[in-house]
C-alpha cells in the first residue's frame, strides 16, 4: 500500500491576506494578556527559595564571565535575567573560596537581599523572565501551525494563557517554564520534519529547528549530564576528555 495513502492530509501552514495578520494580532494579543495576568496574579509573590541564587549567580556569570557560582545548573536563564541586571545596576561581591553548596547559597542570597533593594532586583527580573518566556511563548505559537494549523496554534496558546501553572511561572527565574516550552516547539518542528518523510519537510523542518532541538535536549538532559560533570574546585572548567571548558558548555546553552 501507498505511505501516501494512509497518512492525513498536510496541514495547511500558510495564511495569506487579512488572515495572517489576523493570526499574528491574536498570537500577540494571548501573549500579552497571559503576561499582564500573571502580572496580576503574582504581584503580591516573594522571590522562590532558588531564586536570589540563579539571580546572583547569572549576574556573576556577566561580570566575571564565569561559570563560578552554581556552575552545575543550566545558565540560559540565569545569563538573560544577568545580562538585565548587569545593564540597570546591582551590587555584587567579590568572589571568594566556598567551604559548600550551602556556603555558596548564602552569599548568594546576602549579595540579594542585603547588599541591594530585593524589590527593586525581583522587579527587573520578573520584567526580564516576563520577556523571555514572552517570546517562547510566541515562538511556540508559530510552530505549532507547521504541523496542526491555525485553529490548533490559538487554542493550544490560549490554553497555556490561562493555566494557573503557566501564569505562576512566567515571572519566576527558573527553568522549568523555559525548558517545557522550548521542548515543545522542537517535539512540533520536528514532527512536521518527518510528516510524510518527503525531503522538503525533511529540509524545511530540520533548517527551522536544528538550534532549538539541540538547546531544548541539552536543557533536558541537566538532571541526567551536566549534574554529574565535575567542576574545578576554582576555576569552571569540567572534567571532560579534552579538558572541555565550561564556557563552551555554557554556549550550548
Amino acid at each position: 500500500m501507498n505511505a501516501n495513502a494512509v497518512l492525513p492530509p498536510p496541514v495547511a501552514n500558510r495564511l495569506s491576506g487579512r488572515h495572517k495578520y489576523l493570526f499574528v494580532a491574536l498570537t500577540l494579543l494571548i501573549v500579552g494578556g497571559a503576561i499582564f495576568r500573571s502580572a496580576v496574579a503574582s504581584r503580591l509573590d516573594g522571590l522562590t527559595i532558588d531564586e536570589a541564587y540563579h539571580i546572583d549567580a547569572g549576574v556573576s556569570y556577566v561580570r566575571y564571565d564565569d561559570f563560578h557560582i552554581n556552575p552545575v545548573h543550566p545558565p540560559l536563564v540565569k545569563l538573560w535575567v544577568g545580562n538585565f541586571l548587569s545593564i540597570t545596576g546591582f551590587h555584587l561581591s567579590r568572589l571568594r573560596p566556598f567551604a559548600d553548596k550551602s556556603d555558596e547559597r548564602a552569599f548568594a542570597e546576602q549579595d540579594v537581599y542585603l547588599h541591594n533593594d530585593f524589590n527593586s532586583v525581583q522587579r527587573r527580573a520578573r520584567i526580564a523572565m516576563w520577556t523571555l518566556n514572552g517570546r517562547l511563548l510566541v515562538l511556540f505559537a508559530f510552530a505549532v501551525p507547521r504541523v496542526l494549523g491555525f485553529g490548533v496554534a490559538i487554542g493550544a496558546l490560549f490554553f497555556l494563557a490561562i493555566a494557573p501553572a503557566v501564569a505562576a511561572h512566567l515571572p519566576v527565574v527558573m527553568t522549568d517554564l523555559p525548558v517545557s516550552l522550548l521542548s515543545a516547539t522542537s517535539v512540533v518542528l520536528a514532527s512536521r520534519a518527518f510528516y510524510a518523510w518527503a525531503w522538503g519537510d525533511v529540509e524545511t523542518g530540520i533548517v527551522d529547528t536544528g538550534c532549538d532541538v539541540i538547546r531544548s535536549l541539552i536543557d533536558l538532559a541537566e538532571s541526567a549530564a551536566i549534574r554529574k560533570l565535575r567542576f574545578g574546585k576554582n576555576r569552571g572548567t569540567a572534567a571532560l576528555p579534552g579538558n572541555v571548558d565550561a564556557h563552551f558548555l555554557g554556549a550550548l546553552y
